[in-house]
């Protein structure tokens, strides 16, 4: 009570000179004026209370600021005397989507923001219908008994906030008023009284300024958010037109993860898929927590799980798809997606509660996908959709670049087989081989294809002596033989050769590839310490092997990394090319060999005649001299020539015979026995043999 009318009242009560009467009319009178007051202070509190909330209201800045309102709306409630009130509450509703955002307050469980489809219950479905029958509608709902205890399920099922409060309610009242196209209300835990509600109603003009408010920053927001928008799509149009190389892909995965990324939509993977239905496959390139899978993986189009799946969505021509895998279903994609990257990134011993779910959006040529966790709001597909319109466009120039790089590939490959076809047909000589080989590295090299080591075995047979012709840069000899020895490698050769396969590719271990070459290094003279280091140390070798008739020509490396089926393809046009060079090879063989038989032919027919025109025996050595000459025109250096008349009833031997010593020819004649030499003694036995020819090495101690 105010104290200047409590100070009256007692004045009158105390007064000698009024009657009774005059004093119960006085005291009517001040307690009239009193209620006056009261009333006036209590419009004076709410009205303070009602500017509280437009002030909130129109400073707002950002749409989630209206959980601001319902704090201050809570505050401003309660202040007032609701006390029986749980929360306060802001829906914004989109009827073109059939949802809503809930913004929400209260002092148990503080501020949330839940959107929610029209239909996800028959309630709300409902209250929504009430409110958005007119601008000045009203909606109330009530829960008791049965359908309190389903709606406390629902909402735990919709993974709400705890509100221990709701335990031991035993009703639960909605009072929503329109706003247009939204709606201001409270919950609580009693009905409200006639007062109450008109001043929850009050409370709601307010809020109308606060709206129009909202929708002038949500027209703002949705303006910045769509040139946000349009600078990712621009981002990623930029990278894919100025794609060089069809690999580059991978890359441009890469800039839609981050865009989406920076759009507030963070993804576990993102996908570029281009379908090849000639090959049965879709090309996979990929982002996975922000790290870029560098190799274009290629995913059967039967693959079950989920190639099937977004091949049919592709080929029917649908706009977007939603795969959700759990399970073993999961398990086995996750299996299948290990086997293919020949990794173990993906799990594949995971309980029915993880699931993955991968949103896809189609264009042309195949789709945009992003796998995810747990389910994405619509926009996120929609935002997808739009990536996948930009990709379309910029896919021709994509397509554009694939076949001119194709072509320029071509182009390159062919040079390179045209520098070996005239390499191999300017061959003047078989040891020119050596030259082609050469010239077969330095392509390989030219053409970007890893290579460490390139080479052709000759006139191979199973178990049999491997004569090859190497063209390496550490310091191999270019011309080796080696004998067959057990190893996986030479044992995947045999296996070959037995199929009758024109190609195999051989893969070791660092551990497989040091036992192959310690073996092997053990026929090749001369390599150094350092080369043999390097082969040691490196970290395993990759082989590619393409069989010819009677040849076979390889490439290495010592990375370990499996040549691609393009650089296998590659390898094999360079064996048809090596063929011809073969049979050049042969040719040049077969006319050297005739060469050397025709030479040869002519010194044994000067030994031949000098032999038939002797006179005097002592002329053998004049014999001897022209033998000496001969080998030496044949190429067949040594030092001394002779011949040897055996007597083998004395055990001797005359020997006339021409010798080198200093540059100069020394004739020696003579009669030696057997027993003087173990060389003499070893001829006479490898004579009595009737032998064609006896060798016998002497060597300085």
């Amino acid at each position: 009570m105010n104290q200047h009318i409590q100070t009256l009242l007692k004045l009158i009560q105390q007064s000698e000179k009024l009657s009774a009467d005059e004093k119960k009319s006085f005291s009517n009178a001040a307690r009239d004026v009193e209620n006056e007051l009261d009333s006036k202070d209590k419009d004076l509190e709410f009205e303070a209370s009602l500017e509280k909330v437009r002030a909130v209201a129109l400073s707002m800045r950002k749409a989630e600021e209206l959980t601001g309102i319902c704090e201050v709306l809570f505050s401003e409630l309660r202040s007032l005397g609701f006390s029986e009130m749980r929360n306060t509450m802001i829906n914004i509703h989109n009827d073109d989507k059939g949802s809503f955002l809930n913004y929400d307050y209260s002092d148990e469980i503080g501020k949330s923001i839940t959107h929610l489809f029209y239909n996800t219950h028959p309630v709300i479905e409902n209250q929504v219908k009430q409110i958005r029958s007119s601008n000045v509608a009203f909606s109330v709902t009530v829960f008791s008994g049965s359908e309190l205890d389903e709606w406390k399920k629902f909402r735990k099922s919709r993974g709400e906030q705890d509100d221990p409060r709701l335990e031991n309610i035993t009703e639960l009242f909605y009072y929503f008023y329109s706003i247009g196209t939204g709606s201001i209300g409270i919950s609580s835990f009693s009905s409200l009284s006639e007062e109450k509600l008109e001043m929850l109603k009050r409370f709601r003009n307010v809020f109308d300024l606060a709206y129009r408010r909202y929708i002038d920053i949500e027209q703002a927001e949705a303006q910045a958010r769509e040139a946000q928008i349009e600078l990712s799509l621009e981002r990623v149009r930029a990278r894919t037109m100025a794609m060089q190389k069809s690999d580059e892909l991978p890359e441009t995965s890469h800039i839609l993860f981050e865009q989406m990324k920076e759009l507030g939509e963070p993804v576990e993977q993102l996908t570029i898929g281009i379908v090849q239905e000639e090959n049965n496959v879709i090309e996979i390139s990929a982002t996975l927590h922000g790290d870029t899978l560098k190799k274009i993986y290629l995913h059967s189009i039967d693959e079950p799980y989920m190639m099937t799946k977004v091949y049919k969505a592709w080929k029917t021509q649908q706009k977007t798809l939603i795969v959700e895998l759990k399970g073993d279903e999961l398990n086995s994609y996750n299996k299948y997606r290990n086997e293919l990257t020949n990794s173990e990134m993906f799990p594949t011993n995971l309980g029915d509660e993880h699931r993955r779910i991968v949103y896809a959006a189609f264009f042309s040529k195949g789709m945009l996908a992003l796998g995810a966790n747990e389910p994405r709001p619509t926009q996120s597909l929609q935002l997808l959709e739009r990536f996948a319109s930009v990709f379309d466009l910029t896919y021709t120039r994509f397509l554009d670049l694939q076949k001119a790089e194709a072509q320029a590939r071509e182009a390159q490959i062919e040079t390179a087989l045209e520098r070996v076809r005239s390499r191999s047909m300017g061959m003047q000589k078989s040891e020119d081989l050596i030259d082609v080989i050469q010239v077969v590295y330095e392509q390989f090299v030219h053409l970007n294809i890893k290579v460490e080591h390139a080479g052709f075995v000759m006139d191979y047979k199973a178990r049999d002596d491997y004569n090859i012709w190497i063209a390496d840069p550490l310091g191999v000899s270019s011309q080796i033989t080696v004998p067959y020895f057990d190893s996986i490698y030479y044992n995947r050769f045999n296996e070959a050769k037995k199929n009758r396969e024109d190609f195999f590719a051989t893969n070791l271990t660092f551990e497989e590839k040091n036992i192959f070459y310690q073996k092997l290094f053990e026929y090749i003279p001369g390599l150094s310490e350092k080369a043999k280091e390097f082969y040691f140390s490196c970290p395993a070798l990759a082989a590619s092997t393409v069989l010819l008739e009677n040849v076979c020509l390889y490439i290495e490396n010592f990375s370990g990394i499996p040549y691609s089926d393009e650089e296998n393809a590659t390898l094999m046009r360079f064996g048809k090319v090596f063929q011809q060079t073969y049979t050049r090879f042969l040719d040049l063989q077969k006319a050297e060999a005739q060469a050397r038989e025709a030479k040869i032919e002519a010194s044994l027919e000067r030994v031949r005649s000098r032999s038939l025109a002797m006179h005097k025996s002592e002329e053998l050595v004049d014999a001897s001299t022209v033998l000496f000459n001969e080998l030496k025109s044949l190429n067949i250096e040594t030092i001394r020539t002779g011949v040897g008349i055996v007597d083998e009833l004395h055990e001797t031997v005359e020997v006339w015979s021409s010798q080198l010593i200093n540059q100069n020819k020394n004739n020696i004649i003579g009669t030696f026995t057997f027993n003087i030499h173990p060389f003499f003694k070893g001829y006479f036995e490898s004579w009595k043999r009737k032998e064609s020819y006896f060798t016998y090495e002497m060597v300085d101690e």
